[in-house]
């Protein structure tokens, strides 16, 4: 009997109890009790309350009960239960190494462990493995696919392949796209470590612009857009980036980021590059603005909080952003800003518009 275990993998979930469910408070009034902050345990109490037979019965009920991205593997004492969200907004791939049967969030961590790559798992849909039997269902409705953009703007590592797409060969066109639809006169091309990086190649093959290392990235540092102040996201910033003096002064530089979410870092690395010594700082952003909200409740917040026997403000009850930014066709020009501004205009594969901004009560991780 094969081995099956898991290797590298990602469970993002943004829960949203349906009309049926009422709310989390209504676990909590049938008893469940909340050991974590995870979201992922709403999903084990919701299969542990469940009124189905079998657990994969129970495992397809919960997961009916919830809204949001979710790439789940699962380990019972039968085999193990590989999942992914109906609109397919976190990725999930399948591989094998030898007999076992492996599953990850990107192709890279099969290259790691030397698995071979088989597919990717569809939106929605459940593969299940028990010894040397592999099954595949569809438990779900068919709904129409809504993967996440920022996996190609930010989340993956720039090496996997996603489709018939190298992540590394969409950003570099998004970065020559960038060039075309947003030129300007300047000395460098310098891309802010490490995701801007292939967008600031791409656009300086485009443009011709000589590309140059003007920021030194300690790699000993963590992502600073999800600390929670403001002080300590600048002082983040700070130990995170550090200018290349003897390069930038006096020159005209082209800063590249792959995109601005609080815009904190954006605003410290301009100002890095001024006090530098920088004659001119033009700021250039690689992916999409940002148009709109995409809302779901987050009700399981609720339930962990009244475990817990915490009040909840009214505040909190509303409904808030989904954390992932959704992928929808727009055909129509992006407007260019000023110099020294951001501006952002992807290629056709990833002509898009971005929702990413939340409030300040949501902006949490």
């Amino acid at each position: 009997m094969p081995s099956c275990r898991p290797a590298v993998s990602r469970s993002r979930i943004t829960a949203t109890f349906p009309t049926r469910c009422g709310c989390g408070a209504e676990l909590v009034r049938r008893g469940s009790i909340f050991q974590s902050t995870s979201d992922t345990e709403t999903i084990i109490h919701l299969v542990a309350t469940s009124n189905y037979r079998t657990l994969l019965d129970r495992f397809i009920d919960a997961l009916k009960q919830i809204e949001g991205a979710y790439s789940l593997i699962v380990m019972t004492p039968e085999g193990m239960i590989a999942c992914r969200d109906p609109l397919g907004i976190r990725p999930l791939v399948m591989g094998k190494l030898g007999d076992a049967v492996i599953f990850a969030s990107e192709t890279v961590a099969l290259d790691v462990v030397g698995a071979t790559f088989v597919r990717a798992i569809e939106p929605g849909e459940l593969v299940i493995v028990q010894g040397a039997e592999i099954r595949s269902i569809r438990p779900f409705a068919p709904m129409a696919a809504r993967p996440c953009i920022f996996e190609w703007v930010y989340f993956s590592r720039p090496d996997p392949i996603v489709g018939d797409h190298s992540i590394y060969s969409v950003r570099k066109a998004i970065g020559a796209q960038l060039a075309i639809e947003s030129p300007v006169e300047a000395d460098l091309v310098i891309p802010v470590p490490d995701s801007g990086t292939p967008a600031a190649i791409g656009y300086a093959q485009q443009s011709g612009i000589p590309f140059e290392l003007g920021i030194i990235r300690s790699h000993y540092v963590g992502r600073t857009f999800i600390s929670p102040g403001d002080k300590v996201r600048h002082l983040g910033v700070k130990l995170k980036h550090n200018a290349n003096r003897a390069l930038i002064k006096g020159k005209r530089v082209i800063l590249v980021d792959d995109s601005i979410v609080r815009g904190t870092t954006s605003l410290k690395i301009v100002e890095m590059m001024r006090e530098a010594g920088a004659a001119e700082v033009h700021m250039r952003i690689a992916s999409p603005l940002d148009t709109a909200l995409v809302l779901l409740r987050r009700r399981h917040a609720r339930a962990r909080e009244a475990a817990r026997g915490q009040a909840r403000s009214r505040r909190d009850d509303r409904f808030h952003p989904c954390r992932q930014p959704q992928l929808h066709l727009d055909r129509r020009p992006l407007q260019g800003a000023g110099r020294g501004e951001a501006r952002g205009c992807p290629p056709e594969i990833l002509r898009c518009v971005l929702h990413r901004r939340l409030p300040d009560h949501a902006d949490r991780p």
